[in-house]
């Protein structure tokens, strides 16, 4: 007996790759620690890889965002992403708190945005949270000149329960998506910036982030709000997640950011004295192709080695970096010989962080 498959599956993609969301089943952090972390005023907090909560026009936020293992039963899915309310917490004009998704344009080409031949999109997702209503999840595309919106409405009907939720988007035929796709998991915010009509692609602005019907959970004392399995795909039906294994959703994560632990980086002694050796550009590959040369972040002490004696580094003069490889200039409280093969290494927090994220 032939199992035929609906031609309409075929057409949304249920063979190969589906879902065009990294790290959509929130299992890779590379930032290290699950524990909650205050919002405050700061514009982008990172959770775990490719997700933050993003704010803006923020004047106090005491609430906390954090790793969660409280997870939809059933589903295959380890971690969530969590934001809690907080006690006090306020907003300038058009003020919000979102949790956000960045993805390259050049991942989205196939929606066809911006002719006439746009295809409709399907986003889904497991959500949690104590306060109930109707939420607005703000869809954003960017060609380098216009910001488009399209704000959709979902509705959470029972508190404190894992409900799966899935809307279809229509294509923008009037401007492409060639810079950037942003997702906008709306939490609360100020009253001017909820008002969007919900369903229709509009030039960005202030006003439209969000409908009315937008609740405050992220100002409601010790309110939750969870999120899980995220998925974006082309068509109008939602297909069940793409499960991928780890190691490829880390690989795919770490085109935008990568934690070295226990780095070893190699380098040559250019000058010396009696007390210090200037070791020039010790260099060290990333892991991957970056999307861009990332900044780098230094965590620990570094120690330098030449086969016989053992420095500590005093100043990192300079670094640099390509979207391939990570270097640095350095000078050490070290007695080498010019010339000299060395190499460097770090103790205590022992990693180097490279951040490439949109």
């Amino acid at each position: 007996m032939t199992t035929k498959i609906p031609a309409e599956l075929v057409d949304d993609q249920v063979f190969g790759r589906r879902n065009l969301i990294i790290n959509g089943n929130m299992s890779v952090n590379q930032r290290g620690s699950d524990s909650a972390t205050t919002l405050s005023t700061t514009s982008e907090i990172f959770t775990l890889d490719r997700f933050r909560v993003e704010q803006g026009a923020i004047t106090g936020n005491n609430g906390t965002t954090e790793v969660s293992t409280d997870v939809p039963s059933g589903q295959g899915f380890t971690k969530s992403f969590k934001v809690t309310g907080g006690s006090s917490v306020s907003y300038g004009s058009y003020g919000y708190t979102t949790i956000n998704y960045r993805g390259e344009g050049q991942d989205f080409s196939q929606v066809l945005h911006g002719t006439s031949s746009a295809k409709t999109v399907t986003i889904s997702f497991w959500v949690k949270s104590s306060v109930t209503g109707t939420y607005s999840l703000n869809h954003t595309k960017y060609d380098g000149s216009t910001e488009r919106f399209n704000v959709s409405e979902y509705t959470i009907s029972q508190a404190n329960t894992w409900e799966y939720k899935k809307i279809n988007v229509v294509g923008d035929t009037s401007v492409a998506a060639s810079d950037w796709i942003r997702l906008y998991w709306h939490l609360g915010g100020d009253s001017l910036h909820k008002q969007a009509t919900a369903g229709s692609w509009v030039n960005g602005a202030a006003t439209a982030r969000a409908t009315s019907n937008q609740p405050n959970m992220s100002s409601t004392n010790g309110a939750t709000f969870f999120l899980t399995g995220v998925q974006f795909e082309v068509g109008d039906t939602a297909t069940p997640f793409e499960h991928r294994s780890f190691g490829e959703e880390l690989a795919l994560c770490e085109r935008y950011f990568q934690r070295i632990n226990n780095p070893m980086l190699r380098g040559v002694a250019t000058t010396t004295n009696t007390t210090t050796v200037a070791v020039n550009r010790l260099g060290l590959p990333l892991k991957s192709e970056m999307r861009s040369a990332p900044s780098i972040a230094l965590a620990g002490t570094f120690k330098v080695y030449d086969g016989l004696n053992i420095g500590t580094v005093t100043n990192v003069q300079a670094t640099y970096s390509s979207t391939s490889s990570l270097e640095a200039d350095t000078l050490c409280s070290f007695n080498s010989t010019a010339g000299n093969p060395v190499l460097s290494y770090l103790t205590g927090d022992n990693k180097i962080t490279a951040d490439a994220e949109l």
